[in-house]
């Protein structure tokens, strides 16, 4: 009856985790076919829960952030850009979120913001120099 039980468990959390792949993998296909909204649906989806229960948690919430960029809404963009700094400070995907407020920030003309975020990105972009290279690239053109 234990054996039972724990093979249950077992399967419903790796039915989960399966389920949660697939909805991101889905959020990404749609995103990078320019269907913000439906990838939008699919990373809001994912955002409420726990990097315990979702281990694609944070990668979930830059690619929402993302979706928000491309639909211009810009507030909504900043605003979760700065809560997800406050909440994953150590996150792989940080020179991620400063390369999106540099973009957003130059997109609102608001250039010094822009600047700093870039140089940020560039701070934080240990071994990713495609990254290093485009925030040197946006900072000269601004």
């Amino acid at each position: 009856m234990i054996f039972r039980r724990i093979t249950i468990i077992i399967v419903l959390v790796a039915g989960s985790v399966w389920s949660q792949s697939t909805t991101f993998d889905r959020g990404v296909k749609l995103y990078n076919q320019g269907e913000y909204w439906q990838a939008l649906v699919q990373f809001a989806a994912l955002s409420n829960q726990t990097p315990e229960q979702n281990p694609k948690l944070t990668a979930s919430l830059v690619m929402r952030m993302k979706c928000y960029a491309k639909l211009e809404s810009f507030q909504r963009t900043i605003l979760l850009a700065r809560e997800f700094q406050l909440r994953y400070p150590t996150s792989r995907y940080e020179t991620d979120v400063y390369f999106l407020l540099g973009e957003v920030y130059t997109v609102l003309g608001k250039y010094t913001e822009a600047a700093w975020n870039y140089a940020q990105a560039r701070v934080h972009a240990e071994g990713r120099n495609n990254i290093r290279h485009e925030s040197e690239s946006r900072t000269r053109e601004l």
